[in-house]
């Protein structure tokens, strides 16, 4: 249940949807495979296109701050 209401807040944020369209344009798909969850004090995390993203919003401001590929096998 909590975790059903922290994804609803983080659709929610006035972030989320910036996220979203920068997370989808970095990595090469379509923002409706973009999830992306509110990991509390302007922390954000997107997941999709194969890769996890970590943002870190202040004062309207959202930049990324690391990504990883996951769901590769890795030689």
């Amino acid at each position: 249940m909590l975790a059903a209401v922290a994804v609803i807040a983080a659709t929610c944020s006035p972030y989320a949807g910036r996220i979203r369209a920068d997370h989808a344009r970095e990595f090469g798909c379509q923002e409706r495979w973009v999830a992306v969850s509110d990991q509390g004090q302007g922390r954000f995390e997107a997941t999709g296109c194969g890769f996890r993203s970590d943002w870190v919003c202040v004062e309207r401001q959202c930049r990324m701050r690391d990504h990883r590929s996951y769901g590769v096998a890795s030689p």
